[in-house]
C-alpha cells in the first residue's frame, strides 16, 4: 500500500519594496565601508607623509653615495700619483745601495700584480751568481738586501734620525764595513742611533752611550763624545774605552 504524502504549505510575509532614499543610503554606506577598508590597508594618514619623507631620504643617500664615489676616485688617483713618485725615487736609491753593498751586483724594484692585488718585488743578483729567489740567498746577503731597501727609503724620504738595533749582527767583517761606509756617508745629512755589540760599529761612532760594570760590581751608565780628529778610529776608541772605569777595549 502506498503511504499518504503529507504536504505543508507556508506563506512568506510580504516584503516591503525599498524606496529611492533607502537605496541611496545603502550605496552611501557601501562607499564609506570601502574607504574605511582602504584606510585600514594604508594605515593612518601619517604613513603617507612617512613614505614621502623616506623617499626624500633615499634620494639624499643616493646623492651622498655618488659624491663619496667621486671623492674616492679622486683619492685613488692622488694615491696612485703619489706612489708612482715615491716608488721611482726609492727604486733609484735602491739600485745605488745595492751597488754599494754588493759591489758588481745588480738589484731593482718592480711593481707586480694588478690593481686588485698589487705588490712590489725585490730582485737582487750578487756578482758572479745567477738570478734566484731571495730565500736562496745566505743570511748575510738577505740582511744586506733588507738594509739596502730600508736605506733606500731613508734617502728617498729623509728623516731627522734613524734607529738601528743590531742590524749588522748577521754580517761578516767585510760586509759589515761596507754597511758602515754607507752609514758614515749618510750621517753627513742625518743622524743614526745604533745599538750594537760590534767593535767596528763602535769605531765609527761620534758619541758612545753604554752601561758598564765597575770594579765594585755596580753598573754604571757612561757617555763619551769621540772627538778623534786626525787620529785613526781603532786606537782612539780603545783608549777611550780603557779610560772608562771598568770598561774594556
Amino acid at each position: 500500500m502506498r503511504r499518504p504524502v503529507r504536504r505543508t504549505w507556508s506563506f512568506l510575509p510580504e516584503v516591503e519594496q525599498p524606496t529611492g532614499d533607502d537605496v541611496a543610503l545603502h550605496l552611501g554606506g557601501a562607499a564609506v565601508d570601502g574607504r574605511r577598508a582602504g584606510v585600514q590597508v594604508l594605515g593612518p594618514p601619517g604613513v603617507v607623509l612617512e613614505f614621502d619623507d623616506t623617499g626624500q631620504q633615499i634620494a639624499d643617500l643616493e646623492s651622498a653615495s655618488a659624491a663619496i664615489a667621486s671623492h674616492l676616485g679622486s683619492l685613488d688617483d692622488a694615491v696612485s700619483a703619489g706612489f708612482d713618485g715615491v716608488f721611482t725615487a726609492v727604486r733609484a736609491r735602491f739600485e745605488e745601495m745595492i751597488a754599494a753593498l754588493f759591489p758588481g751586483g745588480q738589484g731593482r724594484l718592480a711593481v707586480i700584480g694588478d690593481d686588485d692585488d698589487p705588490g712590489v718585488e725585490i730582485q737582487v743578483v750578487p756578482q758572479g751568481k745567477r738570478p734566484r729567489p731571495l730565500a736562496l740567498l745566505s743570511g748575510g746577503e738577505r740582511t744586506l738586501v733588507a738594509l739596502a731597501f730600508c736605506l733606500a727609503i731613508a734617502t728617498a724620504r729623509p728623516a731627522p734620525f734613524y734607529l738601528l738595533d743590531e742590524v749588522e749582527a748577521a754580517l761578516d767583517d767585510t760586509n759589515l764595513r761596507r754597511l758602515l761606509a754607507v752609514v758614515r756617508r749618510l750621517s753627513e745629512h742625518t743622524q743614526f742611533v745604533m745599538i750594537t755589540h760590534q767593535q767596528p760599529t763602535v769605531e765609527i761612532a761620534d758619541t758612545l752611550f753604554g752601561v758598564t760594570m765597575a770594579a765594585d760590581g755596580v753598573s754604571e751608565i757612561v757617555a763619551r763624545r769621540l772627538d778623534r780628529g786626525a787620529e785613526s778610529a781603532r786606537p782612539f776608541v780603545r783608549r777611550q774605552l780603557t779610560a772608562i772605569r771598568g770598561g774594556r777595549a
